[in-house]
């Protein structure tokens, strides 16, 4: 490490033998010195006072690495990183040898903390998301202690939309939580990095577009609110425009305009594209349609137009957003990405979907300690991702006879419900109703209205699937004791009078007739005048 400088040899002795006398230091060294010049020959040279390398004979990976270094190479200075200087070096010697490699490690990871800080430093300036990802997870890796390597990986975490790993390498866990979070923005960077390049390029006085195309799904829009919101946090002073909004800024823009969702939005496109302003960065989401492309290419004219598919998610970006969403065990995280992976083909906005029906299903759920776990029939049932029907089938078969019959009950008042019509038309009361709404709202297939008390379904699409499964009797039955339960106070209401009006024809039965009457028809007799 010294070299070509020489080394004293009592400086040698020192290092190397300390705490033994000098008669049996200088043998030693003396030894090691004619082992060193069989090995060496003339690159070792020799004096009576001292020891050292001449100059070009051998070289060292800490000396080219600090080369390196001198000369501004970051990448080649990360590519000669070995490792500690020297390690384990120091149980070849005593105190004095342990403080000089310490000495040396230091500035040896001074020399490293510099070269990684620049070399991520400059991928960002660039805008190549990729290589900065790269960077500076390599850097935390090798250097974990570094709260500068942390701190700039979780900076560049955060620019790709990998917020809940970057509050993770900040420090800063999550609170646990029942509910799943939004996912990170996983498996886009390529995308991003192309779209930074052009945002640079237009910066410079050039004009681009950029065309975003893909699936329903795939994640198209959100790509464009994570550049948008990226270029907000790195160019605070570059507006971001949607093409509707008017006028727009002669400085260097970014305009969105999301053909995918507002195909009307087109006219505006051609004419941004007829003169657009200098440094104008027009960012485009289509569908697959090769026609779509065309139209925009055509309002292009000369301008450069860069096309970029969005392609379904890998396997294991498939397992980073799920694990993104909440904190899974390893095994199950690994099996929930393979199982959703094959049942959505990797689209992203699927497998989000994926999880949170799964949820709804009870088929993951998360524990009052916040530890999420699964059911036994999460790896064999199908999702049932397009058939509403059968998923709340499922539920409903989850669910305890008592918290059924409460949900059965909702379905048939319909609207929002107070606890105590729930109650006459399930005929369950105290902790058993109680204990059926706890459940059924666990499950969120009714959810209570703030404020009021009482309780209404999550989803018009589940109500209607559930009433459509109560069994013909029973539901005539339910029909009948909600409308006796509001009778009375139908006499009062225009809005339950009409209630009473649909229950009684729901069951087929005229409340007004006498009972004789309402007798002989339960029991099929025929009437006469």
């Amino acid at each position: 490490h010294h070299a070509p400088a020489p080394v004293a040899r009592v400086e040698l002795m020192r290092l190397l033998w300390e705490g033994r006398d000098e008669t049996r230091a200088r043998h030693s060294l003396r030894q090691a010195l004619t082992d060193l010049r069989r090995a060496l020959g003339d690159a070792l040279e020799l004096t009576p006072d001292a020891a050292g390398l001449a100059p070009g004979t051998v070289t060292t990976d800490a000396a080219e690495f600090l080369q390196a270094c001198e000369r501004e190479e970051w990448d080649d200075a990360v590519a000669l990183w070995c490792g500690d200087y020297l390690d384990g070096g120091e149980e070849s010697g005593g105190a004095a040898l342990a403080a000089w490699l310490a000495g040396a490690r230091s500035a040896l990871r001074a020399s490293l903390t510099a070269a990684c800080e620049q070399r991520a430093i400059a991928a960002e300036r660039e805008g190549r998301w990729t290589a900065a990802r790269a960077a500076t997870e390599w850097w935390a890796r090798h250097d974990p202690a570094n709260p500068a390597a942390r701190a700039r990986l979780a900076g560049v975490l955060r620019a790709v939309g990998r917020r809940s790993e970057a509050e993770r390498l900040a420090g800063f866990e999550r609170s646990a939580s029942t509910t799943l979070r939004e996912p990170d923005f996983i498996g886009r960077e390529p995308e991003l990095d192309a779209i930074t390049a052009a945002w640079l390029a237009a910066r410079g006085g050039a004009s681009r577009i950029v065309v975003v195309t893909g699936t329903p799904g795939s994640g198209r829009s959100r790509l464009l609110r994570e550049f948008a919101r990226l270029v907000g946090e790195r160019w605070p002073r570059s507006p971001v425009r949607r093409i509707a909004e008017t006028p727009l800024p002669s400085q260097p823009c970014v305009v969105l305009a999301d053909l995918a969702a507002a195909p009307e939005s087109l006219p505006a496109v051609r004419e941004l594209l007829a003169a657009p302003a200098d440094g104008t960065l027009l960012l485009v989401t289509a569908g697959t349609a090769r026609a779509e492309i065309e139209k925009v290419r055509a309002a292009a004219g000369a301008l450069p137009l860069l096309p970029l598919r969005l392609e379904p998610l890998s396997p294991a970006h498939a397992r980073e957003l799920i694990g993104s969403m909440a904190t899974f065990p390893s095994k199950l995280l690994e099996s929930l990405g393979r199982r959703l992976h094959a049942d959505t083909g990797g689209h992203p906005a699927a497998l989000v979907r994926a999880m949170h029906l799964l949820v709804s299903e009870g088929m993951i759920a998360c524990d009052a300690g916040g530890a999420w776990g699964a059911t036994p029939g999460l790896g064999v049932a199908p999702l049932a991702l397009d058939d509403p029907a059968e998923r709340t089938r499922r539920r409903l078969d989850r669910m305890c006879a008592d918290a059924r019959r409460l949900v059965e009950a909702a379905s048939v008042l319909e609207g929002v419900a107070a606890p105590d019509l729930l109650a006459a038309v399930s005929r369950l009361d105290g902790d058993a109703l109680q204990a059926a709404i706890a459940e059924a709202t666990t499950r969120r297939l009714i959810v209570p209205v703030a404020g009021s008390g009482r309780y209404e379904f999550a989803a018009d699409s589940v109500r209607d699937a559930v009433y459509r499964m109560i069994p013909g009797p029973r539901v005539r039955r339910m029909h009948l004791d909600a409308a006796r339960a509001i009778r009375r106070a139908a006499r009062h209401d225009a809005l339950l009078r009409a209630e009473l009006l649909r229950h009684r024809a729901s069951a087929r039965t005229a409340f007004d007739r006498p009972w004789h009457l309402r007798l002989a028809a339960a029991l099929g007799l025929p009437l006469g005048r």
